[in-house]
């Protein structure tokens, strides 16, 4: 997981710099639960 302070830092001058944290941890939580195959790759 990236360190949040890290993250504040490099998206300080974005105009959505409170709503990104936020966001990225809701993709994460979305995303990131288990490996999914690719449907090339489905039997």
């Amino acid at each position: 997981m990236i360190d949040e302070r890290t993250l504040r830092v490099a998206i300080a001058r974005n105009p959505f710099a409170n709503r990104i944290p936020g966001i990225l941890r809701e993709a994460h939580s979305l995303y990131a639960a288990a490996p999914q195959k690719r449907l090339s790759q489905s039997d």
